[in-house]
């Protein structure tokens, strides 16, 4: 044998080995798709998934059916979406798909399909617990196609089973945990079932409960954690095709990568350190080179860690942006569509020093990513005298934009609608509830419209319960009416107002009632149907005759077939 031919052998056998190595990652997709969302009745839709970690063989997923899709770079795929997928509302589960070797599935991306409205009426129902809830997650734990949530409540978890109309069944089971920390889920064996993970902070241990993919768990590995952890982050950081964690160390002021082996087990690998007490964790892209990064709030020294990935599970420091006092969560999207990955925080103190969590005030702080790991501060939103704990990012009117849903210690959940340049307007209420401290979201009823499951952990003993907030199908459009000044005793020109049906199912109207005030006089008059259509409207005229001078603020009252079976719009005058 020649040595040139010895030559090429050894190099065609090294080639083969690496070959036979190279792992495709679990593929991660950002949030939102694009477009944001389509009307019911759309034709085909060619649909935008960014993320990281996309192969050749990637392919993207419609509610678990293959889309053509395809591949524009390892972060950006096309797919198309058939008219028949768009025919009526809904919210489609988008995941991207990556071939073995390695592989895996993506996390879950909702895409709605439903009409726009200027706001959203969520109505409160109640699921009661034996015990207080405190973080929650959602998912599909037994692969029926709806959406549930998981909970924990001290030492045990409850799972709430949806049935797609916004009910759900529900059970509970105890853990070994002293106490169960902040959920997270993931396939964690490989199996295609969704698994938790949670830490127990009392014991400084990490807990895999296995799917078992009929919405109960097995118990699966233990891991000890030293020095309190806290919470878990959920990502293949080291591009294996294998689902890694994150731990939150409150007590270390790091946090510690464990590598998944892809059964379940994990391993402790690398350590990188924190700000003061960090608090929560959440993957993203933010510096645009197709490895995830990691951004921790730390609610000690009042600051993000964004922790830049090297795609082999180390991860170094980048930058450090302020918050407002004790940063407590956060959420990654990109919220004002420059395709750089953006963060919003929950400052449970806002501008106080010293933290009173029932007194002082708190915040929102919203930063834009630049896409190279650095932030801007956009806005500073007060919390209005409450403290702001759980948040999650969605498009809860269906315009297109991203919307956060935060929950308050005052016992309410509010909405921030999404505006332009990442910016949020003024919320609307969302729930009442005891000392709420989680908020996931999904469509819960299947009616193409973003829905929220609130945990309440200030419960009484015998009154815990999930809130879960279902929207209203009414939309008014415009929500408010600001009429001008009028003179007393004549009658202003009309105003018309859109009262639509965005839902999928008809809508029975009973009557409609004006709320008189002592100074004013509205009157209405419309020709709406005794039964409206999905995606039908009427439309109502309004005018106002004010008694006396000064302003006038009024309610008009639908008595309908939708959820809360009463719908409020507000309306103002001024008599002069």
């Amino acid at each position: 044998m020649t040595a040139s031919f010895r030559l090429i052998c050894l190099v065609f056998f090294l080639g083969t080995i690496g070959s036979a190595t190279t792992l495709n990652p679990v593929p991660f997709v950002n949030q939102p798709l694009l477009p944001g969302r389509a009307t019911p009745g759309s034709k085909n839709l060619r649909l935008t998934v960014t993320g990281t970690g996309f192969t050749s063989g990637s392919g993207v997923k419609w509610n678990g059916e293959s889309l053509a899709t395809m591949m524009v770079s390892a972060q950006k795929l096309i797919a198309q979406v058939p008219a028949a997928d768009l025919v009526s509302a809904g919210t489609a589960a988008v995941t991207v798909v990556n071939p073995t070797p390695g592989g895996g599935i993506s996390n879950v991306v909702l895409f709605e399909i439903t009409d726009a409205t200027p706001i959203a009426l969520p109505f409160e129902s109640r699921i009661f617990t034996p015990a207080v809830i405190f973080s929650t997650v959602t998912g599909d734990f037994n692969s029926d196609g709806h959406a549930d949530v998981v909970a924990s409540m001290g030492n045990a978890i409850a799972v709430f089973l949806g049935n797609g109309d916004g009910t759900f069944g529900v059970s509970s089971f105890s853990t070994p945990a002293t106490f169960v920390g902040a959920l997270a889920t993931g396939d964690f064996n490989g199996d295609g079932k969704l698994d938790l993970a949670f830490p127990d902070p009392s014991n400084n241990l990490i807990y895999i409960l296995l799917g078992n993919g009929d919405g109960t768990f097995q118990q699966g590995p233990t891991l000890a954690i030293p020095n309190d952890p806290v919470a878990l982050a959920v990502g293949d950081f080291n591009n294996d095709g294998k689902l890694d964690l994150a731990v939150v160390q409150a007590g270390a002021n790091e946090i510690s990568i464990l590598l998944g082996n892809g059964d379940g087990t994990f391993q402790i690998q690398f350590t990188v350190a924190t700000g003061l007490q960090p608090n929560a964790a959440v993957v993203a892209d933010f510096n645009g080179d197709g490895r995830l990064d990691l951004a921790v709030v730390n609610s000690g020294s009042n600051t993000l860690s964004i922790l830049l990935g090297s795609g082999d599970g180390h991860f170094q420091l980048q930058s450090s942006p302020r918050t407002g006092i004790s940063p407590n969560s956060l959420v990654a999207a990109d919220f004002n569509g420059d395709g750089k990955t953006d963060l919003a925080v929950t400052n449970v103190c806002g501008e106080t020093p010293n933290c009173n969590l029932r007194v002082d005030k708190g915040s929102i702080s919203s930063f834009l990513g630049n896409g190279d790991g650095t932030f801007s501060l956009a806005a500073e939103i007060p919390a209005e005298g409450s403290s702001p704990y759980g948040i999650v990012a969605g498009d809860f009117n269906g315009d297109g934009r991203l919307d956060l849903a935060v929950a308050f210690n005052e016992d309410v959940a509010r909405i921030f609608f999404g505006g332009s340049k990442g910016m949020f307007h003024t919320p609307i209420y969302a729930s009442s509830g005891v000392f709420p401290i989680s908020v996931v979201a999904a469509d819960f009823n299947e009616d193409g419209r973003l829905d929220l499951a609130i945990s309440n952990s200030g419960a009484i003993e015998g009154s815990s319960y999930l809130s879960v907030d279902l929207q209203s199908p009414v939309s008014f459009q415009p929500y408010t009416l600001t009429f001008p000044p009028q003179p007393v005793g004549t009658t202003s020109p009309p105003k018309a107002v859109k009262f639509a049906n965005v839902g999928p199912a008809p809508l029975s109207i009973t009557q409609f009632v004006i709320n008189q005030t002592e100074n004013g006089d509205f009157a209405q008059t419309n020709d709406c149907p005794p039964t409206l259509p999905p995606q039908g409207y009427c439309t109502v005229q309004i005018t106002f005759t004010p008694k006396g001078k000064g302003p006038d603020p009024s309610i008009l009252q639908v008595v309908d077939s939708a959820i809360g079976t009463v719908q409020y719009m507000v309306f103002k005058g001024t008599g002069k």
